[in-house]
């Protein structure tokens, strides 16, 4: 009879290893006043034993330097979980946890213990990130899509400290509904293409890249001069021209509008400025196109 009862015992114990594999989670023991760690396997079996726990997780832990002091107030109870960790696993990669647990008076030793599962939320949150990512980029140029553009550059203009001046370019590839015409669609996307890379080229990593509308392009940049504003849509209009495309007979240029905000003028939105840099935009283009014009109060000044 006490074999039989060993065997369903242990027939049950297989299965509830089975479920919490096939759901990525795995069981931890926390002896509370002995700061001791039991590790299971999937098997639902010890599989290691760390003393002296939350002095290690400080010092030397599987867990993400980032997320430690997390890991450490989960563990001595002054975080509830569910808790989100980064785990660096052997071989470097990064793996995505969720540490949960819930108080239980041992028994046998006489002790409250910390029960604990670890969910393994890697596919998910690469699946979240994707998702996320999508959201907010342009599906072909991998820019910034207009809605999410917008929103960063609202951020940056509603928290904006005194004294710091920005800018804002609106770009169009010249002619670029001839490219299509001449030589297909197939190309127009490689066009695209090549001039989203030659923005991220010419500007810098914390400006805010943005692909507005079929050929129009958009360019924020924070904290910068006049000067510099200027430098910058000279450069990108220079460099545009030297982008190459063998085997078709094609030269690419492009025209900017650029709205300045200088450092003593707050209250200004998104909205505002793009509107000023699309007039100098649509000045550039009067003018012939394959070049820049800054916005001026009542004017575009020509470059």
């Amino acid at each position: 009879m006490k074999r039989t009862s060993h065997l369903l015992h242990h027939k049950k114990m297989k299965k509830l290893a089975m479920v919490l594999k096939n759901c990525g989670i795995q069981i931890y023991e926390y002896f509370i006043k002995k700061d001791r760690l039991v590790i299971y396997d999937e098997y639902y079996q010890i599989s290691r034993v760390m003393e002296n726990y939350l002095a290690s997780l400080e010092q030397a832990s599987s867990i993400h330097p980032e997320d430690r002091l997390k890991g450490m107030e989960f563990f001595s109870g002054q975080m509830n979980g569910p808790v989100d960790v980064r785990i660096v696993e052997e071989d470097g990669r990064i793996a995505r946890k969720i540490l949960d647990g819930t108080y239980l008076w041992d028994e046998e030793t006489g002790q409250e213990i910390l029960l604990v599962s670890a969910r393994d939320v890697t596919l998910e949150r690469k699946r979240e990130e994707i998702l996320e990512n999508q959201a907010k980029r342009d599906s072909l140029t991998m820019l910034y899509n207009k809605i999410y553009g917008k929103e960063m550059v609202s951020r940056y203009l509603a928290g904006k400290k005194p004294g710091e001046s920005c800018g804002l370019m609106v770009i169009d590839i010249d002619n670029f509904k001839n490219v299509n015409d001449s030589y297909g669609h197939l190309f127009g996307d490689k066009a695209l293409i090549a001039f989203s890379r030659l923005l991220v080229e010419v500007f810098d990593h914390g400006d805010v890249l943005m692909r507005v509308g079929g050929d129009e392009f958009a360019v924020f940049l924070k904290d910068i001069s006049r000067s510099d504003l200027e430098k910058k849509a000279n450069k990108l209009v220079k460099a545009a021209r030297e982008v190459d495309f063998s085997g078709y007979d094609y030269s690419m240029t492009c025209s900017a509008g650029v709205c300045f905000l200088p450092g003593d003028e707050p209250g200004r939105t998104y909205n505002w400025m793009f509107v000023r840099a699309d007039q100098a935009l649509y000045e550039a283009k009067k003018r012939g196109r394959n070049q820049y014009r800054m916005y001026r109060k009542g004017a575009c000044q020509e470059k």
